[in-house]
This record gives C-alpha cells, sequence and structure tokens, in this order.
C-alpha cells in the first residue's frame, strides 16, 4: 500500500486543521461575548445603527405576519408586499441577502411518502433576474414552517431605537399587510389581530388605543384620513399612503463617526457544523477501524472501545443540537437582549463539545491508521493456521438480511511470543516507514503495550457452506501484521483435519505455527 503515507498526512492535517479552526473560532465566541455582555446597552444600540440590520428586521416583522391563520395560507400578496419593501426601500446593495432571508423564513417541510424535505415558495434566482412579480410561487396549505420566528422581540428592540411616529408608522405597515387578504382574523394564537398585538403592543410598545384606532379607521374606511392625521406634514419624513417610507433614521456623520462597525454577533453556527463534520469523521473512522479490528486476535484497548467511543459520539451528537445559532447572526438582525444567555449557553456547549471532538479525533485517527498498517504491511510469510472442528451452526436474522456462522473451539494466541516485523522492512518506503513508526505513539500502543486475550470461537461463512458445514472442520488462517498483531484473514471448510498438531477437544485451542514460518 505505497500511498498510505498519503492518506496518514490527509487524515492529521483534517485532524489539526479542525482542531486549529475549533479553538479559533471558540475562542472568538468567547471575544464577541464579552464584548456584548460587556456593555449591553452600548452594543445593541450600536447595531441599530446598521441598516441593513434595521431593514432586515422590519422584513423579518413583516414575515412574521405571513404565519397567520389567514384564509389563504400561503398569503402570496403578502409576500409581494414585502418584496416591494425590499425593492422600493432597501438600498440595492442588501436587497438580495433580504430575499434571502425572506426565502429562509418561508421554507415550509413537506413529506413525500417516508422523506422530509425543504420547498421555497420565494425563488431568489428570479428576483436576481429582475423579476420582481414573478419570485413569490406558489404553494399549498399543507405544509409548516422549517425555521421559528420570535417577532415579538425583534419588535421590542426596535422600540428601543424608534420614535414614536416611526413606531406608529411600522404598525401601520404591518397592519397593512394584514388585511391584504380582505380580513382580519380574530380567533387563535396565531391568528392576525393576536399577531399584531404581539408585535405592536408587546412589542413596539405602542398604545392599545393607537392600534384599536387604526384598526377601525380601516373598517370605517377612513384609513386615508388616520394616515394623514399622523403622517402629514412631518418635514417630509413620510410618503403618501400608497408609497412606502424609509424611517432608518440615522444621520451619514453619525456613521462616519462611528468608531466600531460591528459585522458578526456569534460563531456559533460555523462551530456547531464544524461539530457536526467531526463527529461525522470520527464516526465513520470507528466503523472503517472497527471493521479491521473485528479480525484482530489482539488488542491494545478493550473491545469497549469502539462502543464507547460511538456512543460519545451519538451523545455529542444530540447536545450538538442545543446550541442555538443566533438569528443576529445568522439572519442579520438586531440583537435581542435574549441573545445574551442563548450565547453563553452556546459557547459553554460549544467549547465542552469542541474539546471532545479534538480529542476523540486524535484518539481515533492513529488507532485507525495502526490496524490499517498493521494488516497491509504484514509479511505474507509470516502465517499460522489452525483447523479445528466445527461443533454447530446458527443464523442470525436482520432486517434486510440473514447471516450465517459456524461455531467452533476457542482459538487463542496468549501463549504465543509474536514478534513485530518493525525490524524487518525489506519493500517499505523511507516515508510509509517513518509513518509506521510514529503510529505506536501515537495511538498508545506503546504506553498500553498489545495484549493477547482476544479469542475466536465464531466465523461468519457464505450461506452454500452453512448448508454443509456440520461434522466438518474448518481451516482459519492467521497472519502476523506489522506490528505483530495477528489478524484472522481467510478461512476454508474442510472434510478433515489436516493439522497433526491441533488438539480436537472443546477447550482451548492454541494456534499452530506454519512449518515454513
Amino acid at each position: 500500500m505505497e500511498s498510505f503515507y498519503i492518506l496518514y498526512f490527509v487524515l492529521f492535517a483534517i485532524a489539526i486543521g479542525i482542531s486549529i479552526y475549533l479553538i479559533n473560532y471558540v475562542r472568538k465566541e468567547y471575544s464577541l461575548y464579552k464584548l456584548f455582555s460587556g456593555n449591553k446597552v452600548k452594543m445593541r444600540a450600536l447595531l441599530a445603527k446598521d441598516a441593513k440590520r434595521f431593514h432586515m428586521s422590519i422584513v423579518y416583522l413583516m414575515t412574521y405576519l405571513t404565519r397567520s391563520n389567514g384564509i389563504h395560507k400561503v398569503q402570496k400578496d403578502k409576500l409581494r408586499l414585502i418584496i416591494r419593501y425590499i425593492v422600493e426601500v432597501m438600498p440595492l446593495e442588501y436587497q438580495l441577502d433580504a430575499v434571502k432571508v425572506l426565502k429562509y423564513l418561508t421554507d415550509r417541510e413537506k413529506k413525500s411518502g417516508k422523506n422530509t424535505y425543504d420547498e421555497s415558495i420565494v425563488d431568489v434566482d428570479a428576483f436576481k433576474e429582475g423579476k420582481y412579480k414573478t419570485c413569490i410561487k406558489d404553494g399549498d396549505s399543507s405544509y409548516h414552517y422549517s425555521h421559528d420566528i420570535h417577532g415579538e422581540r425583534i419588535a421590542e428592540e426596535l422600540s428601543y431605537y424608534l420614535s414614536e411616529d416611526d413606531r406608529l408608522y411600522v404598525m401601520f405597515l404591518l397592519y397593512r399587510l394584514a388585511i391584504l387578504d380582505g380580513i382580519i382574523t380574530t380567533d387563535g394564537s396565531d391568528s392576525e389581530l393576536n399577531m399584531l398585538n404581539n408585535l405592536c403592543v408587546d412589542g413596539l410598545k405602542i398604545d392599545p388605543k393607537d392600534l384599536d384606532g387604526l384598526i377601525e379607521s380601516f373598517e370605517n374606511g377612513t384609513d386615508q384620513s388616520w394616515y394623514d392625521q399622523h403622517f402629514v406634514n412631518k418635514n417630509g419624513q413620510y410618503p403618501s399612503s400608497n408609497l412606502l417610507a424609509n424611517i432608518f433614521r440615522v444621520d451619514l456623520d453619525e456613521l462616519a463617526n462611528l468608531k466600531h462597525r460591528i459585522i458578526h454577533t456569534s460563531f456559533l453556527e460555523p462551530i456547531q457544523i464544524t461539530i457536526y463534520v467531526t463527529l461525522a469523521i470520527v464516526g465513520i473512522l470507528y466503523i472503517i477501524f472497527n471493521i479491521f479490528n473485528s479480525d484482530v486476535m489482539t488488542r491494545i484497548y478493550p473491545a469497549g472501545f469502539f462502543y464507547v467511543g460511538m456512543g460519545l459520539v451519538a451523545v455529542m451528537t444530540f447536545a450538538n443540537i442545543f446550541v442555538k445559532p443566533l438569528d443576529s447572526a445568522k439572519l442579520f438582525l438586531l440583537r435581542t437582549g435574549i441573545e445574551d444567555s442563548l450565547q453563553r449557553t452556546g459557547l459553554i456547549l460549544t467549547s465542552v463539545l469542541s474539546g471532545l471532538s479534538i480529542i476523540l479525533l486524535f484518539l481515533i485517527v492513529p488507532n485507525f491508521l495502526l490496524v490499517l498498517g498493521n494488516e497491509k504491511f504484514g509479511k505474507e510469510e509470516d502465517v499460522y493456521h489452525v483447523t479445528v472442528p466445527v461443533n454447530s451452526t446458527y443464523s442470525t436474522r436482520h432486517k434486510n438480511s440473514t447471516s450465517y456462522h459456524v461455531q467452533f473451539p476457542e482459538v487463542n494466541f496468549s501463549d504465543k511470543g509474536i514478534q513485530d516485523g518493525t525490524e524487518n522492512e525489506d519493500g517499505i518506503s523511507s516515508i510509509n516507514s517513518f509513518c509506521l513508526n510514529t503510529l505506536p505513539s501515537l495511538s498508545g500502543m506503546n504506553l498500553l503495550g498489545v495484549t493477547n486475550f482476544p479469542s475466536m470461537t465464531t466465523r461468519s461463512i457464505s450461506y452454500d457452506e452453512y448448508l454443509n458445514a456440520n461434522g466438518k472442520y474448518i481451516r482459519l488462517n492467521f497472519k502476523v501484521g506489522y506490528f505483530g498483531m495477528v489478524y484472522h484473514s481467510s478461512y476454508q471448510i474442510t472434510d478433515f483435519n489436516d493439522e497433526d498438531d491441533v488438539i480436537e477437544d472443546q477447550g482451548s485451542v492454541i494456534a499452530a505455527e506454519d512449518p515454513d514460518f
């Protein structure tokens, strides 16, 4: 296996690269946590001066209202108004990102048989091509959304930075969105009236009488008078009611004088994804390791090494689900108060999971390479043969298949002085030799040593051999690997015992050394 060194360097490069990435980003996350927890009010106010975050937050509130129990579940008219806000109000450089956020928030989980997939009703490509009127696609009512929206949190955060007039305008904009279906639903927690109360009264801190007055004006057909009363003659800050206003009020000189521009609020999501990738790599390597290790008659670690490792992978994967990426980082929104505690919890979890992931990675990589190198670089002539009687046969039924086995007297190598092949490296390149000779130290083999306690009493065989195995013998062929770890390589079902020095009894059978060895 001349390319062994390539696999060696690739796996260790992946392990080192992932470790550096996780350590670096956990440190960055800790720095951001200290930054935002140190002066919460100042830092969150600074984010509110970012035009992109401000407009994204307005789009977020509008999208929240599309999740009501209105007559038309898809709410295409409402989504078209949101697209219109993005095109008419938001700066051009933010529009595509805003549509991507809208797509993310409106993706729905659909089922097709046993499979679940995301369906989107927002066509980002169509928007990029300038097809604003057709970028909202048709859909049906049998869905639920893939991602949660916490509208009240963002509305409350906006209330700290908006004037009373601007808060009233946001209320007007949201009500205008809700009434597009022609009716305001009032029953249930997901009714439009309840959602408007959540956003406007509880979130934006608007007097309930103002919301009631707006609703009444629409019911009486006097909504234009209500709009004129509140927004006409306001220094030209608000356009006519059929247009959409830009209420982002930060002065350009103030923006220019800001000492800091906060681009990131959290790195929890990339850390979480990297942990998932790391655990997937570890799990795959453990499975391949176990395939090679299942035939090894000597051990470094107890048999539970595989099960403990896979158990940790499963537990850590489950724990990683509880890391909640911040909306302010993922969707570029304003940062809300609850994100301080979410970030603290996420930081603790990702720190622990990152550390354990790195440990597991550096544990399985050298051990995987050890059992692989042991088998691939073993000498073909270093062979043991054992022929034992077949005591019985049995089958094991699985979900989609059946495996067949023979049982025979116990075979082990506990009394054999097995020599490794590290001193005889004929035919092994210098770079492969270097890689192989580092593995005993990296894997723990030098520290723990190799024991010979594993034994073999069963062997899986083919169906045809299973039918005729009773009353016969099985010849087991073992090879000595590069590190002196004996592994089972092959077998034959025979009609007689051709090994004179193997005792046929029900006790332990010591392997007979090949005469030519």
